[in-house]
């Protein structure tokens, strides 16, 4: 089944990432956090999502899947780059 939500991950953020002069690999690594995000929060688009929505999703990295403060910090970037391309 197609997901809008995650479609939009990959049609959208990757062209901004492109756009904002990111390297490949790091392009591809915030398109799957932003996907990482979306999936967390049952496929809601991301424009309906704001800060309280982020701090769960942090902390789910932490507390449930044990990854490391550095880790937390590149899906943290992913979000914030995420927010300025939702705003675009």
């Amino acid at each position: 089944m197609h997901d809008l939500s995650m479609s939009w991950a990959s049609r959208r953020a990757g062209p901004l990432a492109r756009y904002a002069a990111t390297l490949p690999p790091t392009e591809d690594t915030y398109v799957g956090w932003i996907k990482r995000y979306i999936w967390f929060h049952n496929n809601r688009q991301p424009k309906e999502m704001g800060a309280s929505e982020v701090e769960p999703f942090l902390s789910s990295l932490a507390t449930q899947h044990g990854v490391s403060a550095s880790t937390q910090n590149q899906g943290l970037c992913a979000l914030v780059f995420l927010c300025k391309a939702a705003v675009v």
